[in-house]
């Protein structure tokens, strides 16, 4: 297995494009709500969107509901739906699980 995996996506904060490295091993816990996974990394956190559940939120809330919204449940990263993402959380969910990270 594969020691890293590289997300791309928009960071929520900037809104700019941007790839994440992440180092499995730098995981130490994991939550997937499906649409939304949580990241807890040995230096920092990730709330991961996928950006068309993104899209369509933002397009159901107002500007203003929509960034307390993001604040409010930690959202900072949202996820391009392409084969090499899905692959890479499949990796990283798979890593997860195998090492008892995971929590629902």
């Amino acid at each position: 297995m594969q020691n890293h995996v590289t997300l791309s996506g928009k960071n929520l904060r900037t809104g700019l494009r941007e790839s994440q490295d992440i180092l499995l091993t730098d995981l130490v816990h994991v939550v997937d709500q499906h649409e939304i996974t949580y990241l807890a990394l040995k230096s920092t956190r990730m709330g991961i969107i996928r950006n068309d559940t993104y899209q369509a939120t933002r397009m159901a809330m107002g500007q203003r509901d929509f960034a307390y919204f993001l604040d409010e449940t930690n959202l900072t990263f949202a996820l391009y739906i392409t084969s090499a993402n899905v692959q890479a959380l499949k990796t990283l969910l798979a890593y997860a699980r195998q090492h008892q990270l995971m929590s629902k």
